[in-house]
């Protein structure tokens, strides 16, 4: 019932609309990519998945883009673009053509990226989930590796929070065993059933990030036989407080920065893809069928469970390209509401049929479109 009423308050209000320039306020892109690679007899796939942030508060924050390569590609880069070809420059060539005979399931290895934007407030923070991984089969001539973790981008001061900075470690320890001020206890209330009480717990690690008004922390719960129960929570910043690093308070109370805003005439739209991407053309691009069609194919393929909080009016503004055979790429939000509501818009518009590509005299030809959603 509850799907059933959403989709009944669910309206596309926003018209399709060229730019011809556009402020880059914030802009975060949206990278989802299956690719085959070969490289010494052996087949790679890669995987990415990847919500990356261009602009945040008028600025491209070199430094936050410089720390996501190093994580996630182990490159020194700043740039989405870059960083993605010194990562896959490892796995060889891309497969063009068919193989001769079946590939040797024991050569190959496989790769995925996965960079997740989980809050963004505005002039202050913003906080991501990123997973690497090389696994490769034993006679892959790849190494393994695999990272997993969360960080807070103080777009204030320009400063990133991982696991070790978010927390004051040693007032943590220092209030362990204080039943009426401990941050322990705390998660233990908030896990619901994923503790059992009956188990003696002797350890505890820590990762986590700021959402927009808690705290975000995966934490690992060891017992006496060395078994782990990991265990994720949300705190009130009101209730965890005092158990933040001084910086992070600091950030917590800031007023919002205030930056200039940046025009830029077209987008950088990276990735080597240098086919010529129009923004003024005769005839737009349209949804077959038209609105009310898209707005039933969103209804019938729109997941709740996706959304992790609904606003009384929430208004998502995407950009993207329509190509010339009518399929649809180069997702971007330009607007953050909810990351989770955007993530779910995208995917959707992935899985809708193809459109019908704009034209510019008589002729089908890749053109970037706005669209903006009101969801009641």
């Amino acid at each position: 019932m509850k799907k059933t009423v959403l989709f009944l308050l669910l309206a596309i209000l926003g018209l399709s609309i060229q730019a011809q320039t556009f402020s880059r306020y914030y802009s975060v892109r949206y990278v989802k990519q299956h690719l085959l690679y070969h490289k010494d007899k052996g087949v790679n796939v890669v995987d990415f998945d990847l919500e990356w942030p261009e602009y945040l508060d008028f600025s491209s924050e070199k430094i936050l883009q410089n720390r996501l390569c190093q994580i996630l590609f182990e490159d020194n880069d700043s740039s989405l673009g870059q960083g993605k070809l010194f990562f896959l420059s490892r796995f060889g060539s891309p497969v063009t053509e068919k193989f001769d005979t079946i590939p040797d399931d024991s050569k190959f290895c496989y790769a995925d990226c996965v960079l997740r934007l989980l809050a963004y407030e505005k002039g202050k923070w913003a906080s991501f989930y990123y997973m690497s991984s090389v696994k490769p089969e034993k006679n892959s001539f790849q190494k393994a590796y695999a990272k997993e973790g969360y960080l807070t981008y103080d777009i204030i001061h320009r400063k990133i929070y991982d696991a070790d900075g978010l927390l004051n470690n040693s007032k943590v320890q220092a209030h362990a065993n204080d039943v009426e001020n401990n941050l322990l206890s705390d998660i233990f209330q908030a896990s619901g059933n994923q503790l059992s009480s009956d188990i003696k717990y002797i350890g505890v690690s820590y990762q986590g990030c700021l959402l927009n008004s808690n705290l975000w922390l995966s934490a690992t719960f060891l017992d006496e036989d060395n078994y782990s129960y990991p265990v994720n929570v949300e705190l009130p910043f009101s209730q965890v407080k005092s158990f933040l690093a001084k910086d992070v308070r600091r950030l917590i109370d800031s007023a919002p920065v205030k930056r200039t805003a940046e025009i830029v005439d077209s987008p950088d739209y990276m990735d080597n893809d240098t086919a010529k991407i129009y923004t003024t053309v005769d005839s737009l691009p349209q949804y077959r069928g038209g609105r009310a069609k898209m707005l039933s194919f969103i209804s019938n393929n729109f997941r709740v469970d996706n959304v992790s909080s609904h606003s009384n009016m929430a208004r998502v503004v995407l950009s993207f390209v329509v190509e010339k055979d009518g399929s649809l790429s180069h997702f971007r939000s330009m607007q953050c509401v909810d990351p989770s509501l955007e993530r779910e818009i995208i995917r959707e518009m992935r899985l809708m049929p193809v459109w019908k590509p704009g034209t510019l005299r008589g002729q089908p030809v890749r053109t970037m479109l706005f669209q903006s959603f009101n969801v009641m």
